[in-house]
C-alpha cells in the first residue's frame, strides 16, 4: 500500500506542477522515495542494471563538474518524470476492465486480416498491453501461439509506437528530443505504421495459407474507450497547445478511467489499484529513474568534453538518423532497453546539432521496430512467458522484417529532411 500511495502522490504532484507554477520538487522527492522502496522488491537483473546506470551517471556527472559544467539536482532526479507519469496514468485503465472480443474462425472474409491488425493496433495504441493479452488469449490454440499469430500480434501492436501518444515511446521521444514537432514526425510515423502493416500482412498471408486465420473483433465498448481517450486528449491539446501531449495523456487517463469504471465494489477497486496495479510498475519506475541519472550525466559530460577536444560538430549528417534507428534495433536484439540506447544517442547527437524532429522520428522508429523483433523486449518476453514461445524462434523471425522496415524508415527520413529543407512545414505550424 505504501508504494502505491507514493506512486499516486508522485503522479498527482507532477500533474499539479505541470498545470500550475508550482515546483516539480515534491514530485521528484515522492518518486524517488517510491523508487527506493521498490528497489528492494524488483528482480535481481533490474537491480543490477539500475546500479550500473546509476554509477555510470554519477561518474559522468562528476566528470562534467571537473570540466566546469553546472549541476541541477532537480533536473537529474526528474528528467524521466514525464515518462513515469505517463505509464502511471495509463495504469488506471485497468480499472475499466476489458470487454470480451469476438473471434471468428469461419472462412475468412475479405479484409479480415487487416481488420484484425487494425483492431489490435488502434485499441492497443491506447490501452497498451491489456489489448495484447486480450487478443493473444483469443487467438491462441491450446495455450500457445503459432508463428503467424505471434508475428501478427507483436508487429501490429508495436507499430503503434510510431505515432501513439499513449505509448511510453512518445514520452521518451519528447524527453530526449524536446524541440521535436509532432505535426512533422507523426505523419511520418503513421506512414511507417502502414508500411509495417503491409509487410506483416504479406508475411502472415504466406504462412500456412490453407488454414483460415481467425478474425479478431473487439467489443464496441473497447472502441468507445479508445475514442473517448483520444478525443479527450486531442480536445485538451487544442485548448492548451503549449502543453506537451505526454502530460495531457497522463492527465486525462486517470479521471476518464475513474469515470468509466464499473460501479461495483469501488473500495476493492481502489485497494487493488494501490496494492497491485501501481506497484506492478515498480520495475519500470526503478529503471527509468536510473536511466534518467545516466542520461543527465552523459548529456552533461559529452558537450564540454567534445568542446575541450574541439570535436563538437556543427550539424549531424542525414544518414546518421536512420543509423541511429539501426543502433536502437541492434541494441534491442542485444537485450538493451530502447530507453537506454535512446538516452545515449540523444546525449551524443543533440550537442552535435541534431534536428530534433528527425531525431524523434528515429527514436520512435527504433522503438517500434526493435520491440517487435527483439526476443528480450518487454513485448516478446510477455509472449514467451504467456504463450510458451521460444526466444530463439522470435529472434529468427525478425531480421527480414527489421531490415525492410529500416529501409522504409530511411526513405521516410529522406522525405522528412526534404520537407524541412524546402519549408513545407514551417516552425509555426508544427506544434508539439
Amino acid at each position: 500500500m505504501r508504494l502505491g500511495l507514493l506512486l499516486l502522490g508522485a503522479l498527482l504532484a507532477f500533474l499539479v506542477s505541470a498545470f500550475t507554477p508550482l515546483s516539480r520538487a515534491p514530485a521528484v522527492v515522492l518518486i524517488w522515495a517510491a523508487g527506493l522502496l521498490a528497489f528492494v522488491e524488483v528482480d535481481a537483473a533490474t537491480r543490477r542494471l539500475t546500479l550500473i546506470l546509476m554509477v555510470a551517471g554519477v561518474v559522468a556527472t562528476a566528470g562534467s563538474l571537473l570540466l566546469g559544467a553546472g549541476f541541477d539536482a532537480l533536473a537529474m532526479g526528474g528528467i524521466n518524470l514525464p515518462i513515469i507519469a505517463l505509464f502511471l496514468g495509463v495504469a488506471f485503465l485497468s480499472l475499466v476492465g476489458p470487454a470480451d472480443p469476438v473471434v471468428e474462425t469461419a472462412p475468412r472474409r475479405r479484409g479480415g486480416l487487416w481488420r484484425t491488425m487494425a483492431a489490435i493496433h488502434l485499441i492497443g495504441a491506447v490501452i497498451n498491453m491489456s489489448m495484447v493479452a486480450i487478443a493473444g488469449d483469443r487467438l491462441a490454440r491450446d495455450g500457445t501461439l503459432a508463428r503467424r499469430e505471434a508475428i501478427l500480434l507483436a508487429r501490429s501492436y508495436c507499430a503503434a509506437a510510431f505515432w501513439s501518444p499513449f505509448f511510453v515511446a512518445a514520452a521518451v521521444a519528447h524527453t530526449y528530443a524536446p524541440e521535436a514537432r509532432a505535426l512533422f514526425y507523426l505523419p511520418l510515423g503513421v506512414i511507417g505504421a502502414l508500411c509495417a502493416f503491409a509487410l506483416t500482412a504479406r508475411e502472415v498471408s504466406r504462412l500456412d495459407p490453407d488454414t483460415p486465420l481467425p478474425e479478431f473483433r473487439p467489443d464496441r465498448s473497447a472502441w468507445q474507450l479508445t475514442l473517448a481517450l483520444l478525443g479527450t486528449a486531442l480536445l485538451l491539446k487544442a485548448l492548451l497547445p503549449a502543453l506537451p501531449m505526454v502530460i495531457i495523456v497522463a492527465a486525462v487517463t486517470p479521471p476518464l478511467a475513474l469515470l468509466l469504471m464499473p460501479r461495483v465494489d469501488l473500495l476493492a477497486s481502489a485497494r487493488h489499484l494501490l496494492t497491485t496495479t501501481l506497484p506492478a510498475t515498480s520495475s519500470q519506475v526503478v529503471l527509468f529513474l536510473a536511466a534518467g541519472v545516466f542520461a543527465y550525466g552523459v548529456s552533461s559530460l559529452i558537450p564540454p568534453a567534445l568542446a575541450a577536444l574541439d570535436l563538437l560538430p556543427d550539424s549531424v549528417p542525414l544518414p546518421v538518423y536512420p543509423l541511429a534507428t539501426g543502433v536502437i534495433i541492434l541494441a534491442a536484439y542485444a537485450g538493451m532497453h530502447p530507453l537506454i540506447s535512446i538516452a545515449a544517442l540523444s546525449s551524443v547527437l543533440l550537442p552535435a546539432g541534431a534536428q530534433h524532429s528527425l531525431l524523434a522520428f528515429s527514436f520512435l522508429s527504433g522503438w517500434a521496430i526493435g520491440t517487435a523483433v527483439a526476443p528480450l523486449s518487454g513485448m516478446n518476453l510477455f509472449l514467451i512467458g504467456r504463450y510458451r514461445l521460444r526466444a530463439r524462434e522470435i529472434a529468427r523471425w525478425g531480421p527480414g522484417y527489421a531490415l525492410a522496415m529500416l529501409g522504409v524508415v530511411t526513405v521516410l527520413t529522406v522525405i522528412g529532411h526534404g520537407l524541412l529543407e524546402i519549408g513545407v512545414l514551417p516552425n509555426g505550424l508544427m506544434g508539439d
